[in-house]
């Protein structure tokens, strides 16, 4: 038997004789057959193991083949040089004859062993070989120990090589750029630069030699020679440029190496701005930050500007840090890396490229009219909020919410904040900066005199019903004289408007944010647009050409059902009002029948009956398209209706019927 084999059958561990056993147990009936006529010492030579499994030479009708068995995750796996490639009868010779080793030397033993092993074998005992071997001398083994000790104290001792990363910082033309350079200690080298295909050689000899580097620095060199790495900008330059991806690759897999340092000839400017100092010792140990709008009210007129923002609230300006990378490039999977104080951190949040165009360099100075940009900010971004309050003067508000029907079936909301002292109704010359308009793109800005409500505007629900007892009838609308309206001097100036809490120098008016949020949340929650095609997502909302400011939705099904679940889920604390057209959405009507009666003088009359719901003359196409829908809302000839309003006219038509009458079908001749 080869020595070889009897070596590796007392080596290997019991887990890889049994999975070997099962993979033998697999091997197709026919090869197995084939296998046992030839599992006999003479078959098998030249065993041999490696660091991929045991292989041997195998004869078979005067051909020698090459069969290997390998271990892995899933269990024993062979291969072979003959036509099968593999589950051969040669993978059958070496496997079995391993095992009949094993058990031979009493390492392994099945209970299945006689089924599918060769006769011959299956009739050997086991541990037959441990039987036959001699019993060793009591001082053999101290011997052995004495020669290993000797042999271990003779060898020369290994110097393990060192690397350590140095970090330069560099301008470059979208920012800074950050370069790596490795430097390797070694036999030979002291603290010399290495190329990445240098680098690639060491990493292989580490393979080979696993105590060539201690633990942390051979965690190192295999980051580096990963495959974010594997094309460097500069081949055969020491300098790698670090980029996001090979950035965000040492943050996760060396973030607490003590072997980064900074270089000692960085740019002072470059330096500063970032936060470290020349030779220190760079921490990887990354942060999560996001970029936020900050106000700057130290300075007149106030500036936002972008910065950092990390979980604890504290912030750094984008122009105090350094980027690897510009912002607004950001893609699925890709993570920007930044130097901010001295460490790397990622930024997990950022705003649209457009909005870093404009405000990454610089800052934008604020207008007395950008308060209403403020107000959307502060609704993200808590900072911005802090700032706002610092600046703003808040007033206390009646807000009113009106509906219009434009052609085509477009239906314009608005959504106003009117001074409690103006008294403002929709139709009526607002008071000079009494009352606030929010708007889609812009938010709360001040109405203007000459934009007007259309006038007729009718109220559409019991809170906008009531009016103060000062008010004039003008055209169905209600017009305010700016002298009546509040006591004189408070109704038509701003300073009627202010906040117990005025700050010490207001630069912006806004109504106040927590009692408008629930109308403003509610408006924006609107089916807005033309709703009745296909639009790309992220696309801009159609609304019809030359449209007004306001919040314009096509009156179509879908947007209908959703009209009607935000009108029944609508503010409290807010008025309604609406035009003549649009008050059949929101306004409740009542079907009733209207019956006339006419004498003929004889001796009979007649009688005939017709729909009428408070203004609406209901025709019989009417009726019909009223009792096919099932929608919210229903367009008839003379306007647009709710049908929950009108469900009671199924019960008064009963009732006539038992008249004998049917509304709209004509006059009846009654006799006496």
């Amino acid at each position: 038997m080869d020595s070889t084999l009897t070596a590796l059958a007392k080596g290997l561990p019991r887990l890889a004789l049994d999975s070997l056993n099962e993979a033998i147990a697999r091997l197709p009936a026919e090869r197995s057959a084939r296998g046992r006529d030839m599992s006999t010492p003479a078959h098998l030579t030249s065993v041999a193991a490696d660091s991929r499994g045991v292989r041997a030479n195998v004869l078979d009708t005067g051909h020698w083949y090459v069969t290997r068995w390998a271990w892995g995750d899933e269990g024993a796996t062979n291969l072979c040089s003959c036509p099968a490639g593999r589950a051969c009868e040669h993978a059958y010779v070496l496997g079995i004859l391993l095992l009949a080793e094993a058990r031979r030397h009493g390492r392994w033993n099945h209970a299945r062993w006689t089924r599918f092993a060769p006769p011959d074998l299956a009739a050997e005992p086991a541990g037959l070989s441990v039987r036959d071997e001699p019993t060793p001398r009591p001082d053999a083994r101290h011997e052995h120990a004495v020669e290993a000790l000797a042999q271990w104290a003779d060898r020369t001792p290994t110097i393990p090589s060192r690397i350590r990363a140095v970090l330069h910082l560099e301008p470059g033309p979208l920012g800074a750029l950050l370069l790596l350079e490795a430097r390797v200690t070694a036999p030979g080298v002291d603290d010399a630069p290495r190329t990445w295909r240098q680098l690639e050689q060491l990493a292989s000899e580490l393979k080979r030699q696993p105590t060539l580097m201690a633990p942390p620095e051979a965690r190192l060199l295999r980051a580096l020679v990963s495959a974010e790495f594997a094309a460097p900008s500069m081949p055969g330059g020491t300098r790698l440029e670090l980029s996001s991806e090979r950035m965000q690759a040492l943050l996760d897999r060396v973030p607490e190496s003590p072997h980064f340092t900074w270089s000692a000839q960085l740019p002072p400017a470059l330096a500063a701005r970032a936060g470290v100092e020349p030779g220190a010792r760079a921490t990887l140990q990354a942060a999560e930050v996001r970029v936020v709008p900050v106000c700057d009210t130290t300075v007149e007129p106030p500036r936002l500007d972008l910065s950092f923002e990390w979980p604890d609230g504290a912030t750094k300006p984008l122009r105090e840090a350094v980027l690897l990378s510009p912002l607004g490039l950001a893609s699925p999977g890709r993570t920007h890396i930044a130097l901010a104080g001295g460490r790397f951190v990622r930024v997990v949040d950022e705003p649209p490229r457009e909005v870093v165009k404009l405000l990454q360099e610089g800052g934008l100075a604020l207008l007395r009219e950008d308060g209403s940009v403020l107000e959307k900010l502060s609704r993200s971004f808590p900072v911005v909020r802090n700032a706002l309050q610092r600046l703003t003067r808040v007033h206390d508000v009646d807000v009113i919410g009106c509906f219009e029907l434009a052609d085509e079936d477009w239906l314009r909301v608005r959504v106003f904040a009117a001074s409690r002292a103006a008294h403002w109704r929709p139709g009526a010359i607002a008071p000079e900066g009494a009352v606030f308009e929010y708007r889609p793109a812009t938010g709360w800005v001040r109405l203007e005199a000459d934009d007007r409500v259309v006038l007729g505007m009718e109220p559409v629900d019991e809170a906008a019903s009531g009016g103060a007892p000062e008010d004039i009838a003008l055209n169905g609308a209600t017009e305010v004289s700016p002298t009546s309206a509040a006591p004189v001097g408070d109704a038509a100036t701003p300073d009627a408007l202010e906040s117990d809490t005025e700050p010490e120098q207001a630069w912006f008016e806004l109504p106040d944010p927590q009692f408008v949020a629930p109308v403003v949340e509610w408006v924006e929650g609107l089916p807005q647009g033309d709703l009745s095609g296909k639009r790309r997502r992220g696309a801009a909302v159609k609304v019809p050409v030359g449209a007004a400011p306001g919040w314009w939705l096509r009156l179509t099904p879908h947007s209908l059902e959703g009209l009607a679940d935000a009108w029944d889920t609508r503010p409290a604390g807010v008025r309604w009002f609406a035009d003549r057209g649009a008050s059949g959405l929101f306004r409740t009507r009542h079907a009733v029948p209207s019956i006339r009666v006419r004498s003929t003088g004889i001796d009979w009359f007649t009688v005939s009956a017709e729909w009428h719901a408070e203004g609406l003359s209901l025709k019989e196409q009417d009726l019909s398209v009223l009792r096919a829908s099932r929608a919210p809302f229903v367009k008839l000839s003379s306007g647009w209706v709710r049908r929950a309003d009108l469900e009671e006219f199924e019960e008064a038509s009963k009732r006539l019927a038992d008249l004998g009458l049917e509304a709209g079908a004509g006059e009846v001749r009654v006799p006496l």
